[in-house]
């Protein structure tokens, strides 16, 4: 019994340890020294994120906004969402 559990150990992890892990990593998008979001929206400026194509998501109280680089609008979505 023991040889057999060792047998399908052996036979399930192998694989595992015959792949090469994919270690590309995509090359950091530098961030600009200063950056303003076109615009004015309601509330406050809640939080900002980058995503992998260097486009900044701004989210204020009442509006999320996409902008590229330079702060230039690409999308927004103000409001439509519900009050607590």
């Amino acid at each position: 019994m023991k040889r057999i559990l060792m047998f399908i150990t052996v036979w399930l992890v192998m694989p595992l340890l015959a792949e090469k892990p994919n270690l590309t990593v995509k090359p950091a998008i530098e961030s600009p020294a200063s950056i303003e979001c076109e615009g004015k929206y309601a509330g406050h400026l809640q939080g900002v994120c980058r995503d992998g194509n260097g486009d900044f998501f701004w989210s204020f109280t009442k509006a999320l906004v996409k902008t590229n680089p330079h702060g230039k609008v690409l999308k927004k979505n103000s409001g439509g969402g519900s009050s607590r």
